[in-house]
This record gives C-alpha cells, sequence and structure tokens, in this order.
C-alpha cells in the first residue's frame, strides 16, 4: 500500500474512533418504536465499533516504523486531553445523556491513544509502566475526595494499561531469552504472571462499585504467589552478578516495584476491615446517609384493620 494512503487510513480511523464509540449508545438510548429494528441496529452498530477497533490497531501495526512525527505527538497529547475533558464533564456538569456520550467518547479515546502509544514506542514501554503506577495512586487518591467516579476510572484504566504493557514485554522477553537465556526467562516468567494480575484488578475496578468478594481474589493470590515462588527459585541459579545494566534496571523497576505494590493491595485486601478496605479506594461507598432531626424513614403499614 501506498505510504500516502496509509497514512490517510491512519488519520481517518483515528478522527473517526471518539465517533464509532458513541453510536452504539446513541442506538441504545434512543426511543425506538420498533424494538426489533432498534436490536438489529445495535448489533450492527457493535459489529461497526468493533471492526473500526481492529482496523484502528491494524493499520498502526503495518509498517509501525512508517508512522509520521506529527501523528505520534498528536496520538501522546490526546492522552491528557481526554483526561482532562472527561474530569471536566464529570465534576463540572450535571448528568444528561449528551455529556455521557462526551465521556464514552473521551474513555474510548484515551484507551485507544495509550494503546497505540505502547504499540508505536514499543522500545519505550519500560519507562511508560512505570509511569502508570503514579496514575494508580493518583487514582486512589481521587476516589477519597470527591470524584469517585473518575478515581475508579483512573485506577482501572491504570491495571488494564499496565495489562497490555506487561503483555508487550513478555512478547519481547523471547528475543531476549535467545541472547540471554536466564535473565530473559525469568522476566518473561515474571511479565507472564504481571500481566494477568493487572488483567485481574481491571477487571475487578471496572465495574461499579468495586468487586471485591469474587473468586477474582483467589485467582489473584494464587497467581502472585507461583509468581513470587518462581522468582525465588530460579533466582539463586540466575547468576544475577553477570546479568547487564538493562536487565538489573528491569527486574527492580518492572518486577519487584510492581510485585511490592500488589503485596501491599492483598495485604490491605486480607488484613484489613472490609469497610476500611472500601473507604481506601472509594469514598463513594463509605458513605453514610446524613439524617437530619433524628427523621428515620419508615415502612408505611398498610395492613387490615
Amino acid at each position: 500500500m501506498n505510504l500516502t494512503a496509509l497514512n490517510r487510513l491512519r488519520w481517518t480511523f483515528l478522527l473517526l474512533s471518539p465517533f464509532m464509540s458513541i453510536l452504539l449508545p446513541v442506538i441504545i438510548d434512543a426511543n425506538w418504536k420498533n424494538n426489533h429494528l432498534q436490536t438489529i441496529c445495535a448489533v450492527i452498530a457493535a459489529i461497526a465499533w468493533g471492526t473500526s477497533f481492529i482496523l484502528i490497531l491494524s493499520v498502526f501495526l503495518f509498517k509501525r516504523t512508517t508512522v509520521g512525527t506529527g501523528l505520534k505527538k498528536f496520538i501522546i497529547l490526546l492522552i491528557p486531553f481526554s483526561f482532562i475533558l472527561i474530569f471536566v464533564i464529570s465534576i463540572g456538569l450535571k448528568n444528561s445523556d449528551p455529556n455521557d456520550y462526551i465521556i464514552y467518547a473521551g474513555t474510548y479515546t484515551l484507551i485507544i491513544s495509550f494503546i497505540l502509544t505502547l504499540i508505536l514506542h514499543q522500545e519505550k514501554t519500560e519507562m511508560i509502566l512505570p509511569g502508570l503506577i503514579i496514575s494508580l495512586i493518583a487514582g486512589v487518591l481521587l476516589s477519597r475526595l470527591s470524584f469517585s467516579v473518575i478515581g475508579q476510572l483512573t485506577v482501572a484504566l491504570s491495571f488494564g494499561f499496565s495489562s497490555i504493557g506487561y503483555f508487550i514485554m513478555s512478547f519481547k522477553s523471547f528475543k531476549d531469552i535467545r541472547k540471554n537465556k536466564r535473565p530473559g526467562t525469568i522476566l518473561g516468567f515474571c511479565y507472564t504472571g504481571l500481566v494477568i494480575l493487572n488483567a485481574l484488578f481491571f477487571i475487578i475496578f471496572a465495574s461499579w462499585p468495586p468487586v471485591f468478594y469474587t473468586i477474582n481474589d483467589t485467582i489473584g493470590v494464587i497467581i502472585f504467589l507461583l509468581t513470587c515462588l518462581g522468582l525465588l527459585i530460579m533466582m539463586p541459579f540466575s547468576e544475577f552478578t553477570e546479568w547487564s545494566v538493562t536487565f538489573k534496571k528491569s527486574l527492580i523497576r518492572l518486577v519487584l516495584i510492581p510485585i511490592i505494590l500488589f503485596l501491599l493491595i492483598f495485604s490491605s485486601r486480607f488484613l484489613l476491615p472490609e469497610n476500611t478496605f472500601r473507604k481506601i479506594y472509594s469514598r463513594d461507598l463509605s458513605k453514610k446517609e446524613i439524617v437530619h432531626f433524628n427523621m428515620q424513614d419508615y415502612q408505611p403499614y398498610f395492613g387490615k384493620d
């Protein structure tokens, strides 16, 4: 394909993606007289949305190195722009269909722009992933303030993006195994465990309210313990002192720090009382209804005289 035509397709799919993301919600929310026709249109919109997502990833993965610098900068700028847009709409305006559609489009744009950033800057993934820990902490702080929705969204997206990033790193580790078998194997093993852990926590926090009493907790603990156990078993035989500086930094920044983070999360999850744990991640879940003048709600009695 001609490079000029390919770049045009990239710009077109990128600019159309926010509109494709709200097509399905608009059809679902609309008042249709014919329910069967509405269902058919909703299915078509869902297929179109999924197809556009696959296409936009395909045109950026195909000849990835030919993506222009201007387009790369534009995609990176979409990340803070989308986040600020979601934040402003969430706290500044009342709930309404138009505002909800803007939030849908902004969230989808934030997700797709970050995924494309990871695709286009695979060599810098190791630098991007530690930054997600900062956004995770920021999301928890926002949840403790008056921005529970945006806070939980930030936490969920941080885990989701981390899962995608570690998925990319796990694939890159196969090349490292060919060059340096022992460090490449250890890092690849740990990356795979962190992919699953981040994906599980994304599922937990992607629901509202966050689902804490689920099988995901048990699965997460098992994966966490297996990852730690495998790391402890392999490290004594890894000849760590002979590792290159790059592998040592990757082990510390991309494996040990996230493992400590998950250790703190699991410790607080199972050692702290449920109410205390919920208060850490969401203020809304800990709010109690204020009763003025001791006027408690009551259920009317409609019994027989």
